[in-house]
């Protein structure tokens, strides 16, 4: 009897380690399906975050472009109410620059454009 006791104890421990170890396996299994999906929402939001990333600095060379292009208007104006009168304030109060850099404006404008720009901007500060 004893020797079949043992046997029945041997058996139902191997049976218990089989249980524990198919419950890991499907753990295992289960927790690596998470992963991948976590994996796959990572990466989609890594791919919004770009994409709203370049939509903002779009965004903002556009903001730039419109602002620098009110300045250059602003200076069309001040120059153009020197015909009638003179009238210093107005010069006084306008910007002498327009504080974008080269690169900053070679992404707003075509090199052509810059050129033009800058010549527009060194034509008033020499006004």
């Amino acid at each position: 009897m004893e020797v079949s006791n043992v046997n029945l104890l041997i058996i139902s421990s191997l049976l218990i380690t089989n249980l524990l170890l198919a419950a890991l396996l499907l753990k295992q299994r289960f927790i690596q399906k998470e992963i991948h999906i976590i994996k796959e929402g990572l990466n989609e939001l890594t791919t919004t975050s770009t994409s709203f990333n370049e939509h903002i600095q779009t965004k903002l060379l556009e903001e730039k472009k419109a602002h620098l292009l009110l300045l250059t208007f602003q200076l069309r104006e001040a120059v153009s109410m020197q015909q009638f009168a003179i009238h210093s304030k107005v010069i006084e109060e306008t910007q002498n620059t327009h504080h974008l850099s080269e690169v900053e404006l070679s992404k707003i404008f075509s090199p052509k454009q810059v050129v033009i720009i800058e010549q527009y901007w060194s034509a008033y500060r020499i006004y």
